[in-house]
């Protein structure tokens, strides 16, 4: 009786991709250090925020120049997930897209936050996994990332802002600013607004 054969061409093919992957897959501060590398180049600087139970980090420009209406980028969930199933052990971004476009603002009236647990070492500092998974929308998130609007605003001398949120920073971004009352403008990059159906479009479990 032959035995089915269970290792054909294509799927040792993919067993090498996803270990390919895996094997180049950089670690949280690597991630860090690329994020670094792309505000030192263009003059900003990092900014820890303490915003309990978290501290969020932000980048600004080194010499920020006060102005009436400061842009402020909000970070998408990152590497929230390894897999449909699997969360990620930390959530800092691979690419982070909202650093990239706060980057190229013009003028230089501008900020980038991130979101809780990225670039803080998640596993080491103790953030919580629920806060990258199905607590990414938390009150206590989006009253973190509140009060660290508040502490940018105020260094920028600003009156007014435009919030800026991609992914699902976007969420984060209208339900902050559905808080305020300083917001002039609401932009949203790929924003996942109604998360109920980006769940179930990708077929994972429901935010709680």
């Amino acid at each position: 009786m032959k035995h089915a054969r269970l290792h054909t061409p294509g799927l040792l093919a993919l067993a090498c991709l996803l270990l390919a992957g895996c094997v180049s897959l950089p670690t949280p501060q690597e991630r860090w250090r690329h994020a670094d590398t792309l505000a030192t180049a263009q003059g900003w600087q990092a900014l820890p925020i303490a915003a309990d139970p978290f501290e969020l980090l932000a980048y600004a420009p080194r010499n920020a120049t006060p102005a009436d209406t400061l842009t402020l980028y909000l970070e998408g969930d990152g590497f929230a997930w390894l897999s449909a199933s699997m969360p990620s052990a930390d959530p800092t971004p691979r690419d982070p897209l909202a650093l990239r476009l706060a980057l190229l603002h013009p003028g230089g009236h501008a900020a980038y936050l991130a979101r809780p647990c990225q670039f803080a070492d998640a596993q080491k500092s103790g953030c919580a996994q629920r806060y990258w998974t199905h607590a990414r929308f938390a009150p206590e998130v989006i009253d973190a990332t509140n009060r660290a609007v508040d502490a940018l605003k105020q260094r920028f001398g600003a009156k007014e802002l435009v919030l800026v949120g991609y992914s699902g920073g976007g969420a984060v971004a209208a339900l902050v600013a559905a808080r305020r009352q300083d917001i002039r403008a609401l932009v949203t990059v790929a924003g996942n607004l109604d998360h109920g159906a980006w769940t179930r479009f990708h077929r994972i479990d429901a935010l709680r």
